[in-house]
């Protein structure tokens, strides 16, 4: 008899997969369909890359750039205008020999300017200093 096993009546649904497996699950045709096959990882998500690959990263002498940038036209800018201005020009051709690797030309680009603002702005700085 289909269902009942001669090791004991414990192993009779083994036997009867194993015999009938369609009637064994009757509501089969009822099962939903298998999900769609990935499309890939949602908007703003890398996938995983493959070896050797690494994201692109920010460069340290870009954000320096920026840095003495801001900092050299408020307090300092005979130094901190001049670094801005070869930090800036140095990642800048850096950035541009690499490209995809770096992401942050724009800090480059923006401590490169701010160092050239900043040394326009130094003749007034001393008159605003020397004056007080």
């Amino acid at each position: 008899m289909l269902g009942h096993s001669p090791d004991g009546p414990g192993l009779g649904w083994a036997v009867t997969v194993l015999a009938d497996p369609v009637g064994y699950c009757p509501n089969m045709t009822d099962m939903p369909p298998p999900p769609p096959p990935s499309m890939g990882p949602p908007p703003g998500y890398q996938p995983y890359g493959g070896f050797g690959q690494s994201p692109p990263r920010s460069m340290g002498k870009a954000t320096a750039a920026m840095v003495c940038g801001i900092v050299g036209i408020l307090f300092c800018p005979i130094v901190l205008s001049v670094l801005a201005l070869v930090f800036g020009i140095q990642a800048k051709n850096e950035i541009d020999r690499n490209p995809g690797v770096f992401t942050n030309r724009g800090q480059a680009q923006a401590g490169f300017i701010l160092g050239i603002v900043g040394l326009c702005l130094m003749p007034l700085w001393f008159i605003i200093v020397q004056g007080g």
